[in-house]
């Protein structure tokens, strides 16, 4: 039985250790002194085969007890309502600016710049990861990052997204104090709200073009959040199409999925890109089934193979390469 844990297959983390140590003990074979074979690589590889064997009869109870759980927390009403009912334009504009607002950064969902460039233009929808937000410095966000430098160059209209938060959602499934407005599946159904607003020009996007297309970029859970806006496009596009997409070593969206990688194509794009690291065994991205001719997939390493600094779940959506390679492919900067 194959059992992930927190994004990372057990079985693959161990053959990636003893690929490691093999590559130890051959390059040792070069030198006149030899390793004691019980190597630090060999206690590792021997504490995780101890800590799977422990964690395997669990993990599956885990994951099915987040997902039931789940279900049955989401079937009962929200304490942050997302309703379905028609909103006249002064509910809807005060909605969306309660959720832009720059007064209460914890709780701010998105912000949007509106180019001023004449014309139609691509609007670009960038969605954070996990733990990030619009508190504090944008350092190390690489996504907030690419936010500013969009703006600043003016070209396109810009959102970022940020995504729900996962202790919010465990808190929220063990029925336990937490923040409603932070819980993933209200966050997401709010994203798909405000999408469908600028599609549609409506509430704070009246007056403006309709779209000439769209272009996502996502990073971990942002992925996710893409992967799941894309799936239910057809339901708020408004005819507008998606251009191009981009993953950044993603996960599955929701504390369900237990930081699965994300393994499948998001729908719908007219080309994609995934870049993914595999230096970090607990959180990562992986290849992804039903790429196409017009996509393209790396790693890090494969971008940079001189770098000595490997990156990580939690620093390459700030590399530079990274960077780089989606200007580069998405042709928006």
């Amino acid at each position: 039985m194959t059992v992930i844990t927190a994004g990372f297959k057990l079985p693959t983390l161990i053959r990636q250790i003893e690929k490691r140590e093999q590559e130890k003990n051959e390059a040792s074979q070069t030198k006149e002194k030899v390793k004691d074979p019980d190597t630090t690589g060999n206690f590792l590889q021997k504490l995780v085969k101890t800590l799977a064997a422990i964690a395997m009869p669990w993990l599956p109870i885990v994951s099915s007890f987040l997902k039931s759980h789940e279900e049955k927390c989401c079937g009962k009403e929200l304490e942050v309502e997302i309703s379905n009912i028609e909103q006249n334009d002064a509910e809807m504009i005060a909605e969306q600016k309660e959720l832009m607002d720059n007064s209460d950064l914890k709780n701010k969902i998105f912000d949007f710049h509106k180019s001023s460039k004449e014309g139609p233009k691509t609007q670009v929808i960038l969605f954070m990861g996990n733990m990030q937000s619009f508190e504090g410095s944008k350092e190390g966000i690489g996504i907030r990052d690419l936010y500013e430098k969009l703006k600043k160059e003016d070209n396109h209209d810009v959102m970022i997204f940020r995504v729900g938060d996962a202790v919010e959602e465990l808190n929220f499934i063990a029925e336990k104090e937490h923040n409603p407005k932070l819980i993933p599946a209200t966050v997401l159904a709010q994203t798909k709200k405000i999408i469908q607003a600028r599609n549609e020009s409506k509430g704070i996007f009246q007056g403006m073009e309709k779209p000439k297309d769209v272009a996502m970029i996502g990073y971990s859970w942002g992925g996710g959040t893409l992967s799941e806006i894309n799936a239910d496009w057809k339901d708020i596009s408004n005819g507008v199409d998606i251009r191009c997409t981009a993953t950044i070593d993603a996960v599955k969206y929701g504390c369900q999925n237990l930081g699965s990688p994300l393994r499948t194509r998001p729908e719908g794009s007219d080309k994609h890109l995934n870049i993914f690291q595999n230096n970090s065994y607990i959180v990562s991205g992986d290849n992804m089934q039903g790429i196409k001719r017009e996509d393209q997939e790396f790693t890090v390493k494969q971008l940079d193979p001189k770098s000595k600094n490997k990156a990580t779940h939690y620093s390459i959506d700030d590399n530079q390469r990274v960077k780089q390679k989606i200007g580069n492919f998405t042709g928006l900067y």
